[in-house]
């Protein structure tokens, strides 16, 4: 960082303004290994002191991710018996 400030003017400037942005909310798309592909709403909540922050994962509308995330409240859970040979 000491080195943008020493070479960048407008870096410079922009860093003495701490003008900073927080993005709220954003899409991220994980690859489950059962599932496939979840496509996600995720907004990220701050504590008053931003020392805490809370991510509120949701399906995103019209993926089939809605499916894919009831699919997983089952997988896992399925106990697999087999008859021994005789």
């Amino acid at each position: 960082m000491n080195e943008l400030v020493q070479q960048s003017p407008e870096f410079r400037a922009l860093w003495a303004d701490q003008d900073v942005g927080v993005r709220r909310d954003e899409r991220k798309r994980i690859l489950h290994p059962t599932v496939g592909m979840l496509d996600l709403n995720c907004l990220s909540l701050f504590s008053e002191d931003s020392r805490q922050r809370l991510l509120w994962f949701t399906p995103r509308a019209g993926t089939g991710t809605a499916e894919k995330l009831a699919l997983l409240t089952v997988v896992g859970t399925q106990a697999m018996h087999t008859e021994p040979v005789r």
